[in-house]
């Protein structure tokens, strides 16, 4: 039988919710950077698949990234204090928690950049674990 929680959006709002609940931003998007963000915004995450969604019936697997956007600084240079205090927000509240249909079982940084568009972006990727649907 085929496992509903392998589903893009589940697994995304999933993950949303748990990015959610750490608090490291107030503003959380699904799927991909929108093309324009409120310039009164000074930092957002973006939480999105980057792997195929393998359902393993008993359970799913797949790979996921959590993009971390802080507003640049005057004349254009990356707030690194920000970027790290978000990161580090992040890597050490992620815990596994009974009602998520996720686990989250690895997190690495890959490269910080600029997104061109008056934010620097930590992207990071890791590993999800996706428990079956209870029926």
């Amino acid at each position: 039988m085929i496992n509903t929680n392998c589903d893009q959006s589940v697994i995304e709002n999933a993950l949303k919710n748990i990015v959610k609940r750490i608090g490291i931003s107030d503003t959380i998007y699904e799927g991909a950077r929108p093309k324009s963000v409120n310039k009164k915004v000074s930092d957002f995450i973006v939480v999105k698949i980057v792997g195929n969604i393998e359902d393993l019936y008993t359970y799913g697997e797949t790979s996921i990234s959590i993009d971390i956007f802080a507003k640049e600084l005057d004349g254009g240079f990356k707030n690194s204090k920000k970027l790290s205090l978000m990161y580090q927000k992040l890597i050490t509240g992620i815990k596994p928690v009974e009602e998520d249909i996720i686990i989250i079982t690895s997190l690495r940084q890959i490269a910080d950049s600029t997104d061109g568009a008056g934010y620097f972006v930590r992207m990071t990727q890791g590993k999800i674990i996706i428990k079956r649907k209870k029926e």
